[in-house]
């Protein structure tokens, strides 16, 4: 009976070492909440899409996209709120295919990144779903930090606007987007080749990112900040803040106020974007090309992407991180454990001084 009760401590001393490394492994994990996370590490968490005439390959350690009309790839291990996004692009031009300027037209192309997609009742994300805005899941009124090469209506002050721009796009993922460029931002509504209305705004600040800037077959860094502003936390105003480098130099600084208006079946409704989590995608657009790969005009070679996981917009403001640590379901199950072992430990000492009464 010695050996068992002997036994079973040294069980309830090991369960308890475990469950205290996991402890400190959590709250490890949750103080370098602040450390940029490799989301190329599993080449699995990304979902490209696949109905689609381009492609999105790994080359190496490097996602290769190559737009013929529309094509994305969306990290689907883990949504975002708060936080901080950073990636190394270059652009490859086919033969004969001069890098994009405004003197381009006929190339008329985007490529990015969008965050903070939400949409509702989507049960099996996938690329096809989620990289593209008016893809299968609308309703996500994502971000996207664009680098923009594409104009639409008869607006001659429009199209001096290229390079550098953030959006927001509606409900229906189209383009009727808000958009903040870096590059001559005016306030006006335009108009887009079937007349739907888009808005211009000024952004809060702005460096200018040409085309030339970032169309170029140089290597670039992007670095995408995105914070919640809260009055009742003594903000001026309720928004979310996002702020662009490029470079390394802070290019857009883009102060949304919310709510602002969005749809749900037709109905004006306010939409929030610092209430839910969002996917994050890569997505790019080619209008010259929409049919032969074999007829590529450029790709965008994403060499590295990372992330910082803040603070969830779902976690009522109690500061947990969007990405769980991954650690509290041992934590419990060790717990859990050592309350057994101690339980079971206990009534064998009992059941021992009982047999030795008797």
């Amino acid at each position: 009976m010695k050996k068992l009760i002997s036994l079973l401590c040294a069980a309830v001393i090991v369960m308890s070492g475990f469950m205290c490394a996991n402890v400190v492994q959590y709250t490890a994990s949750a103080e370098s909440s602040d450390r940029p996370e490799n989301l190329f590490a599993s080449k699995g968490d990304w979902d490209p899409t696949t109905d689609v005439n381009g492609a999105v390959v790994w080359e190496d350690n490097e996602l290769v996209i190559t737009p013929i009309y529309v094509v994305g790839s969306t990290y689907l291990d883990a949504k975002m709120g708060q936080g901080k996004i950073s990636f190394t692009y270059q652009l490859e031009y086919a033969d004969g295919v001069p890098p994009f300027t405004p003197e381009t037209p006929e190339y008329q192309c985007f490529f990015g990144v969008t965050f903070l997609n939400a949409p509702a009742n989507v049960t099996n994300p996938s690329g096809n779903s989620l990289a593209i805005p008016f893809g299968g899941a609308v309703g996500g009124y994502p971000y996207m930090v664009a680098f923009d090469g594409e104009t639409q209506g008869d607006s001659g002050v429009r199209a001096t606007q290229l390079g550098l721009t953030l959006r927001r796009y509606n409900f229906n993922g189209s383009h009727d987007y808000t958009r903040w460029s870096s590059v001559n931002p005016t306030e006006e509504t335009f108009y887009n080749d079937a007349g739907v209305p888009y808005q211009s705004k000024i952004p809060d600040q702005y460096e200018p990112v040409t085309m030339e800037d970032c169309f170029d077959a140089e290597e670039h860094t992007v670095d995408i900040q995105v914070t919640n502003l809260y009055k009742e936390k003594g903000d001026d105003v309720d928004a979310v803040k996002i702020e662009v480098w490029f470079d390394g130099v802070l290019s857009l600084t883009v102060i949304d106020e919310m709510p602002f208006e969005g749809e749900d079946l037709g109905e004006v409704v306010d939409v929030d974007k610092r209430e839910k989590d969002g996917y994050i995608s890569l997505y790019a657009y080619n209008n010259f090309n929409q049919t032969d790969i074999t007829y590529w005009d450029y790709k965008i070679h994403v060499k590295s992407f990372s992330a910082v996981f803040g603070e969830s917009n779902e976690s009522g403001g109690n500061g947990q991180t969007t990405k769980d640590g991954g650690c509290s379901g041992s934590v419990g199950f060790a717990a859990s454990g050592v309350a057994v072992l101690m339980v079971v430990a206990t009534a064998a000492v009992i059941g021992a001084r009982k047999q030795r009464d008797w």
